[in-house]
């Protein structure tokens, strides 16, 4: 499934689709121009032992080769600048929530058990968790 990425071929009037694979390929291998773009993606091919992955290499390296320089490069700053976005608000939305499940009461701490003491006449009180499995219950 395509991500609505397509950039025109160059010398040519059609865009060229790049989908989800080929595109984190060229946020990860992504350099700033297109020649070192390629060269990064064609120096990791050798290593590659599966045949599914190659595929999407040489395949992602025929596109970007089709590409104006110009286009290449754009492609490859907004697939960074967009994935470096993602990123970001994944950051955000976690703490965020992180920072609301912190608020919220834990078992232990919203279920207490006091016990009152008098000790020299003083009235002490104590307050202890009650864990499961204890014999008691929440």
């Amino acid at each position: 499934m395509g991500v609505g990425v397509e950039r025109l071929c160059e010398g040519a009037n059609f865009q060229i689709p790049f989908n989800t694979d080929e595109i984190n390929l060229i946020y990860q291998f992504g350099e700033q121009g297109k020649a070192e773009t390629c060269a990064s993606l064609s120096a990791i091919l050798p290593q590659i032992r599966d045949s599914d992955t190659r595929q999407i290499v040489s395949g992602t390296l025929k596109k970007l080769n089709v590409l104006s320089e110009k286009a290449c490069a754009e492609l490859t700053d907004t697939t960074k600048r967009r994935k470096l976005t993602e990123r970001d608000h994944s950051i955000r939305t976690r703490l965020a929530k992180a920072k609301e499940q912190a608020k919220q009461p834990t078992v232990a701490e919203g279920k207490q058990h006091r016990t009152t003491a008098k000790v020299r006449g003083i009235w002490h009180y104590e307050t202890f968790p009650i864990r499961a499995g204890n014999g008691c219950q929440l």
